[in-house]
């Protein structure tokens, strides 16, 4: 019997301060440290600083993907993972405290198979763009409501 290969997993060494988005969250070291994450996990270390435009475009593409998947609910299984890495890439763009609130109801509303309020939350996004409070924030610098993380390596 042939033996499946092994997901292998993700290791990550952050310095003090380093931020990461990991599908989705936000996750700050407050002290160097090595991070194992599993095959699945979708990770941005670092992003460019985007335009409206770029932003504008990443949010259309996941928004028409979500309203497919709204009349394909089948379809939610194998396309979670890509979902949740191509919202791990806006969030990393739109880094301000509604922008992330609103990316985490829409990752919790996509595990729950809600899809109406994973649309919800785009909307919203979409509604931030409008209003200009997409504003980003260095990445370096600690972000209000950021996740703490204190491991020892």
């Amino acid at each position: 019997m042939a033996q499946k290969p092994h997901a292998t997993h993700q290791t990550l060494s952050l310095r003090s301060g380093e931020q990461i988005f990991v599908n989705g969250a936000l996750i700050e070291a407050r002290s160097p440290c090595r991070l194992r994450f599993g095959p699945s996990a979708s990770i941005v270390r670092s992003v460019a600083r985007a335009d409206a435009s770029a932003i504008c475009r990443a949010l259309g593409e996941l928004y028409r993907e979500t309203v497919h998947l709204e009349s394909h609910p089948e379809a939610l299984a194998a396309q979670r993972s890509e979902m949740i890495a191509a919202l791990n890439t806006l969030v990393a763009m739109m880094r301000t405290t509604p922008a992330q609130a609103h990316c985490s109801r829409y990752v919790a509303a996509l595990g729950q198979g809600d899809i109406p309020t994973a649309l919800d939350a785009l909307r919203a996004l979409a509604r931030l763009m409008q209003t200009g409070e997409t504003r980003q924030l260095p990445l370096r610098k600690p972000m209000p409501q950021s996740i703490p993380l204190a491991v020892n390596t």
